[in-house]
């Protein structure tokens, strides 16, 4: 990402849920929604939070099995006002979009992360493909509309055990947070978010969070590819959540019946 550009933005405001869930398996010693996520590297286009989310629902749909492949490209498109402007997205906005209009296959918007790739418009079968997936119906009790997934903010207090209570009941995280100098010295042979935080509030950035282990921390997938820090992911300790790194954090789950 270029030091004078944004991947994240800030969201305002958001549907936020008292309970995150977990019960019992909030308290295991590992919580891993799957041993290989797909890792994706956003290059020098500011797509973070459309990496994160489109791997947060391929997450819920793998289930443990083989990870499908969805669109980033698909949903980076749909989630900007202008097509033709490389903007930043807030989680919110960008979830909000993915919950109403789905994200298509990757087979059906084979778009490279690139400049050029972000631009190209997806096809009527792709924009078909993705409504499935959200499944988005009519809902009598309301009188509005219904999709199969929704989301919820999560607290700003006691993160360690909201987060393992989404990471435990199945539900990937979204974390937003601006990149700091202890961000920056992760590297493969310490995979590991420092200790050293002081946000800069202009590069912002966004990861999905797809696991916790006692002692490490909980685990970090980001957007730059597998080369970058323990093939493509890292880790954040727990005593971290609770300090101004943490700018916000969401989880995505399955509509409830």
């Amino acid at each position: 990402m270029p030091a004078d550009d944004h991947g994240w933005l800030p969201s305002q405001g958001g549907p936020r849920a008292p309970q995150a869930g977990g019960g019992r398996g909030a308290q295991a010693a590992t919580i891993e929604l799957h041993k290989r996520p797909r890792i994706r590297d956003q290059g020098d286009v500011g797509c973070c939070v459309s990496i994160a989310i489109t791997g947060a629902f391929e997450l819920l749909l793998a289930r443990g099995g083989r990870v499908p492949e969805l669109s980033p490209m698909f949903h980076y498109y749909r989630a900007r006002s202008d097509p033709s402007s490389l903007v930043s997205l807030s989680l919110l906005d960008g979830l909000q979009v993915a919950i109403r209009e789905g994200i298509c296959s990757q087979r059906l918007h084979d778009q490279p992360i690139t400049g050029v790739g972000a631009r190209v418009p997806p096809s009527d079968a792709a924009i078909a493909d993705a409504k499935a997936l959200a499944g988005t119906r009519y809902n009598p009790a309301t009188g509005g509309m219904r999709g199969s997934f929704e989301f919820f903010r999560l607290p700003d207090y006691d993160r360690r055990d909201a987060w393992r209570g989404a990471l435990a009941s199945g539900w990937p995280i979204l974390l937003g947070f601006w990149q700091t100098p202890g961000y920056a010295a992760i590297h493969a042979g310490s995979p590991v978010h420092g200790a050293q935080i002081n946000p800069r509030a202009s590069i912002g950035h966004a990861v999905l969070v797809a696991g916790y282990r006692r002692g490490r921390g909980f685990r970090v997938v980001d957007a730059k590819g597998r080369g970058f820090a323990e093939r493509g992911m890292w880790w954040l300790p727990d005593d971290l959540l609770e300090t101004p790194l943490v700018q916000e954090s969401w989880f995505l789950k399955p509509t409830s019946s």
